[in-house]
């Protein structure tokens, strides 16, 4: 695995992709986490791309 832009690690970043996946928003998980809706998009995103392409 290389090194992503990311301020998250891989655990959270697998957490709040399967919140998303079950239908939670970007708003709620940051809410939820603490942290910036854009933070929470950009890290599903880059999950996502790296993982299931």
């Amino acid at each position: 695995m290389g090194r992503r832009k990311y301020e998250a690690s891989d655990e959270t970043a697998y957490r709040w992709c399967e919140r998303y996946r079950r239908g939670d928003s970007f708003r709620k998980i940051a809410l939820n986490e603490g942290v910036d809706r854009r933070l929470v998009a950009r890290v599903v995103r880059d999950f996502n791309r790296l993982n299931h392409l």
